[in-house]
């Protein structure tokens, strides 16, 4: 073989590899599971996610930008694609997720561990409607560099079915009330509440200022208030834990504690989600996928 010949033999490689992997998104496209069971469902987004993945060598919005103009091309493809993914939205729980995606569940500490434990030792299964886990299926921590500038999440919630944004914001409000349920019960549990007997409890009305939160105008006052009571809420946790270093820390509250600054985290990112704020909600996203490929 001549050494001229060889720019075309690489060049025909990288045709050659450029059309497989073509193909394999008209694949994923074509055949997308629209009536199909859930562990489908989840095992196909694992796939079309690692597709999106860019190499090493390309930019970020490549793929995302070759993807929708493929489904822009094919619409039979845009609708079992958008099928898809709004089945396996409708089909999870979102709330669940939104309130504790990438916060142990557990009140404590063993409970909290034995979570993890299994969570990294036993094989993750894709007949689940749990989103963290189809989350830390799908994704990888490194896949965060990519994930926020591309643009990929904002395209596949494009196709998700109208009719479920109405859901998504239930599931918020439940999400968002659930947390401050709990952290008010958390806060007054006797094992923190015996860290500072004496003080008026930062957390008294949180779970009412939240309720009006929702039945309140986007970036009116309540929104400010309820911003303005979380971050009260956490200067009493750092209050609390400095006063357990002082008294001598247990495992448990210490762990209490840690969680309760989690939520009082999580709940300021979802009430900002109230916001006028267009970058509200692609923070949000990013946020949620970080914590979640991390715990």
């Amino acid at each position: 073989m001549t050494t001229g010949r060889w720019p075309d033999l690489l060049s025909d490689l990288a045709r050659r590899r450029s059309t497989a992997g073509n193909a394999r998104l008209d694949e994923l496209c074509e055949y997308a599971p629209d009536g199909a069971r859930q562990e489908d469902l989840v095992f196909w987004f694992t796939q079309l996610v690692a597709w999106l993945r860019p190499k090493s060598h390309e930019g970020s919005r490549a793929r995302v930008r070759f993807l929708r103009a493929r489904l822009e091309n094919h619409p039979a493809w845009k609708r079992k694609v958008s099928t898809a993914l709004s089945k396996l939205m409708g089909g999870s729980k979102l709330e669940s997720f939104l309130a504790y995606g990438g916060i142990p569940r557990d009140f404590h500490f063993l409970g909290a561990l034995g979570q993890w434990f299994s969570a990294r030792l036993l094989p993750s299964p894709c007949r689940t409607t749990d989103i963290e886990r189809i989350v830390q299926l799908a994704f990888r921590e490194a896949d965060l560099d990519w994930l926020a500038p591309s643009g990929a999440a904002a395209l596949l919630a494009e196709f998700v079915d109208a009719n479920l944004h109405a859901g998504i914001a239930a599931g918020l409000r439940e999400a968002t009330l659930d947390l401050a349920q709990q952290l008010a019960a958390q806060a007054h549990a006797p094992s923190v509440r015996s860290l500072a007997p004496q003080d008026r409890s930062s957390f008294r009305g949180l779970y009412e200022a939240v309720t009006k939160l929702h039945d309140a105008e986007p970036d009116g006052p309540t929104l400010g208030a309820v911003r303005d009571r979380i971050k009260q809420c956490l200067l009493a946790v750092e209050s609390l834990r400095a006063q357990l270093a002082e008294r001598g820390a247990d495992l448990n509250t210490t762990f209490q504690l840690s969680r309760m600054r989690l939520q009082l985290e999580r709940l300021m990112l979802l009430v900002s989600l109230r916001s006028a704020d267009a970058s509200a909600l692609p923070r949000a996203r990013t946020e949620l996928a970080r914590v979640s490929s991390e715990s």
